[in-house]
């Protein structure tokens, strides 16, 4: 979204200032689509509103948990009760 100070910006750098449009989008870190939005409308603010958000499709591996390792069965066998990082801890 394009605020009114943004848009004074871009209008003041291309007309007053007569920078060019590639100059003032390098300047802003704006598109030079966006620059011409700009100049082309006598809007003051711009926004975009999706119609409908669309969903994440997360893969079923994601919420799986990771099967225990061979090392930490073996620790745990041994009378450690917490392992974290790979390292075991004696109570």
């Amino acid at each position: 979204m394009l605020t009114v100070e943004t848009i004074r910006k871009i209008r003041l750098a291309v007309h007053r200032e007569g920078k060019s449009i590639r100059k003032t989008a390098k300047d802003l870190h704006l598109s030079r689509n966006t620059i011409r939005k700009v100049i082309r409308s006598d809007q003051t603010a711009f926004e975009y509103k999706r119609q409908v958000q669309p969903h994440l499709r997360l893969q079923q591996s994601v919420f799986r948990p990771f099967p225990p390792s061979s090392e930490t069965v073996t620790v745990l066998g041994c009378g450690l009760s917490k392992v974290s990082d790979n390292t075991a801890y004696e109570d």
